[in-house]
């Protein structure tokens, strides 16, 4: 795992849309960083954060954040997960597509991004869409869209795939 102990993950809850990123230690610099760098900078000021009460949420760095956005920050009850049940959910469902693609357990980290992605490209039924397709207002081509194709024509011209 290359050190890797953790992963904080930011979920919009309009969309599903999750970013993520891996950490050897979570403090709040870490956190305000993320923040700032995954979510600020890339698609605005939002206007409320959900976290629980750990340290690495709860501190001046992330009052300073929040106050200079003016973001309201509410905190989950403790020892009460269901109170950030978004972000449980989105963690429960990361960690079982980890679960499928790692080939050992110290390689979780480097396959974070194949997990994301087949995250936010997965249809949501309440919404008929996916998370990528409500961020980026489109259809996401995905490599299987592009290989079928591929695929098709290879089996008419008796030819291996591995020969494109």
């Amino acid at each position: 795992s290359n050190g890797h102990k953790y992963f904080l993950v930011a979920t919009d809850y309009f969309t599903k849309w999750v970013k993520v990123v891996t950490l050897r230690t979570v403090e709040g610099h870490h956190v305000v960083s993320f923040i700032h760098k995954n979510l600020l900078c890339r698609f605005g000021v939002p206007h409320n954060i959900v976290s629980d009460n750990r340290t690495h949420f709860k501190n001046e760095k992330m009052r300073q954040l929040c106050s200079k956005y003016h973001i309201t920050h509410h905190f989950s009850a403790p020892y009460y997960p269901q109170g950030n049940g978004q972000a449980e959910a989105t963690n429960k469902i990361l960690i079982r597509i980890l679960e499928r693609i790692v080939e050992t357990g110290r390689d979780w980290h480097e396959k974070m991004h194949n997990a994301l992605w087949a995250y936010c490209t997965t249809m949501r039924t309440p919404i008929n869409a996916t998370p990528a397709e409500l961020v980026y207002g489109t259809k996401v081509v995905l490599p299987l869209h592009v290989l079928k194709p591929a695929l098709k024509f290879s089996s008419l011209i008796e030819l291996p795939l591995t020969q494109y």
